[in-house]
């Protein structure tokens, strides 16, 4: 069973569908690569760690706002899974 966390659907920068082959892994084509802006971190999951893709800027201001609140984990729910962002 896939699960979306890990394997996005849509390309990271334009939110295009992604292919089968997803020959440019996260995202639809070259162009949407170099264009897509890599500073916002990463998102790992919450309970083990683990590196999932790069982060949104709305996902990193989502647990940077999050972190404000719950002692600085900065917790977010992405497609119901804890997650948080690392710079």
């Amino acid at each position: 069973m896939s699960n979306i966390l890990f394997q996005p659907t849509a390309c990271l920068h334009c939110q295009a569908l992604l292919e089968e082959s997803r020959e440019m892994g996260n995202f639809c084509s070259l162009s949407c690569f170099a264009a897509h802006d890599r500073s916002y971190g990463s998102l790992h999951d919450y309970k083990s760690g683990m590196y999932a893709r790069p982060a949104t800027k709305a996902q990193a201001e989502a647990s940077a706002a999050a972190a404000l609140v719950d002692g600085g984990y900065g917790i977010i729910q992405v497609d119901g899974v804890s997650c948080f962002v690392q710079p």
